[in-house]
């Protein structure tokens, strides 16, 4: 995964504006998770990361080689969450979560099996649930413009404006090579999405319910449009 992919997986995930901002939110919960967990399992982690992320995980190199000696911070999830405000400058502990658990599974679809039970087994109980609670869908290919795992109903701990979810919607009936995209109307309303307008054939019909359930966020998609054949 190429970091640009990785902080935009952040940024829809967890509601932020731009990539800066996830950025600095990538930043604060590494920082809190690399104070964490033990100085091999961070260089573990960061074996697995693309050089700019690497780089931003090994930011703090003192606080690293220290926590070589006198080993990991104690810290419960109010104490964790905190720290992710403070550092990523969010508004409030609610939002500290969400990108908490974004920068999780996005991580966890960078690094191995192996290396995320090594983490879950060097966190505390309640920071621990939120880290396997923040898995990607088991079993679904990459898929749609972001390659992304697809994200479904079940989705929790994807955080996504209406607004941020339509965008993404016409970006993706745009850049479809199915799909005549200039007759569709995109309406989400709390993460329900729905397409209405005129397309020519049954097979465009289906394609833009398949491409619009590929959206982060998207939680149901009602499809509305109408097959008009001679358009």
């Amino acid at each position: 995964m190429q970091p640009e992919e990785f902080l935009k997986k952040v940024r829809q995930r967890s509601g932020l504006d731009t990539n800066e901002e996830a950025r600095r939110a990538v930043d604060a919960v590494f920082g809190a998770l690399r104070a964490r967990i033990s100085h091999g399992g961070g260089d573990n982690v960061a074996d697995q990361l693309p050089k700019e992320l690497r780089e931003l995980w090994e930011s703090g190199l003192v606080e690293h080689l220290m926590r070589s000696i006198t080993g990991v911070e104690r810290m419960d999830l109010h104490e964790f969450l905190a720290r992710v405000q403070n550092a990523a400058h969010l508004a409030n502990i609610d939002h500290a979560e969400a990108v908490t658990r974004a920068v999780f599974m996005t991580m966890r679809e960078q690094i191995t099996h192996g290396a995320q039970q090594a983490i879950a087994n060097q966190l505390p109980e309640d920071i621990r649930a939120i880290w396997l609670a923040s898995a990607p869908e088991a079993g679904a290919p990459p898929s749609g413009l972001y390659g992304t795992e697809r994200i479904g109903p079940a989705a929790a701990s994807v955080y996504r404006t209406d607004d941020q979810i339509a965008e993404d919607v016409r970006e993706l009936l745009e850049t479809s090579d199915e799909i005549d995209e200039e007759r569709i109307d995109v309406h989400v309303q709390q993460g329900k999405v729905t397409l209405r307008g005129v397309v020519r054939t049954s097979g465009e019909w289906e394609a833009a319910g398949r491409v619009a359930a590929q959206t982060l966020g998207a939680r149901e998609i009602e499809n509305e449009l109408t097959v008009v054949e001679e358009l």
